[in-house]
């Protein structure tokens, strides 16, 4: 279903289409034919993603994107469309968090489940060790602990994949703080909009909180870490300064080389870009699916000729046996006959 939904949203966006060569890329706004075609794609490409870490890097972009679309609307004086956007922007925040802490509640869960099955596998091993496992059971161990081995290596690099990406986000949200500062802090804007950005930014600076708190539970920083990482406001300012004089040339030298034209094609190979990448998700979640079934029949088959085999054995010590009884009786016949 969800694949033919991709397909829909693709076959909607290519109908008269050509595809340039990939430049600059440019703003999308609201008012722009293409916008809504890239939020469907922003949608259908979250929904289709299951990694809770590729989950939190992509609301992280999204909320990178709306922040840019809100400069651009700011600075066409479209006041009501920025604080649209804001209230959007606020909604990834939470997002943000809810995606943080689920990642954070499922590394608790497995380093408990961890715990449990190294127990259960020490208190098989020693059963095994005092004879009372079979043969089977002895290699139904040694696989356990071959496969324990190689989650062990995957675990590790599970949780420094965590804290990559965790530490990325929490940079992205403090530069993102720092641009809604600037913002903030420009003469032009009305006192409506500055409203709504003061609001975007103290949800901001909340969720930053929020993540230093969990972070601090989790670990102990050394006092010259948290030396490094903290600002004063002389230095804000300045970044905020440099942060404007940066967006502030960046628009120049976009509005000079994009024409509407360009515009639009570059939008549309944006979203052609993110619907190839929804299309791979979708063909290996059908994948790994296929494989995970595979194994399964595999394992079926695997143990159902150890049940024939074991079986067949039995029968085989049983016509045995029947035979061995046979015998004797046709040997005390004769003797019976041999007496007479």
């Amino acid at each position: 279903m969800k694949k033919t939904i991709v397909a829909v949203a693709a076959s909607m966006f290519f109908v008269g289409t050509t595809v340039y060569a990939n430049e600059a890329e440019p703003v999308i706004t609201p008012e722009d034919s293409f916008y809504d075609t890239s939020k469907l794609v922003e949608e259908l490409e979250f929904e289709l993603t299951e990694d809770r870490l590729e989950k939190l890097l992509l609301v992280d972009e999204y909320s990178e994107e709306r922040l840019v679309e809100i400069e651009a609307l700011l600075d066409a004086g479209d006041v009501e469309g920025a604080q649209s956007l804001l209230t959007e922007y606020e909604a990834y925040l939470v997002t943000i968090e809810e995606e943080l802490e689920a990642i954070e509640e499922e590394t608790e869960e497995s380093t408990e489940e961890e715990t449990t099955d190294e127990t259960e596998d020490s208190e098989e091993s020693t059963e095994t060790e005092d004879g009372e496992g079979t043969e089977e059971g002895q290699e139904e161990n040694e696989s356990d602990a071959e496969e324990g081995t190689n989650e062990e290596g995957t675990d590790e690099e599970s949780t420094d994949e965590e804290e990559s990406v965790e530490d990325t986000v929490t940079e992205n949200l403090k530069n993102r703080t720092i641009k809604l500062q600037a913002l903030l802090e420009r003469e032009d804007l009305p006192e409506q909009a500055k409203a709504g950005i003061a609001k975007a930014l103290e949800n901001q600076k909340r969720a930053e909180e929020n993540r230093e708190r969990a972070k601090a539970k989790n670990e102990v920083e050394a006092p010259e870490e948290e030396e490094e990482v903290e600002e004063t406001p002389e230095e804000v300012e300045q970044v905020s300064l440099q942060a404007v004089e940066e967006n502030d040339v960046d628009e120049v030298e976009v509005e000079e080389e994009t024409t509407p034209s360009d515009k639009a094609v570059k939008a549309e190979e944006k979203a052609a870009a993110k619907i190839e990448k929804i299309e791979e998700k979708a063909e290996k979640k059908i994948q790994k699916a296929e494989e995970k079934a595979e194994k399964k029949v595999e394992k079926a088959e695997e143990k159902q000729a150890r049940k024939n085999e074991e079986a067949s054995e039995e029968v085989k010590e049983e016509n045995s046996e029947k035979e061995e009884k046979n015998k004797s009786n046709q040997g005390q016949g004769k003797n019976a006959e041999n007496g007479r």
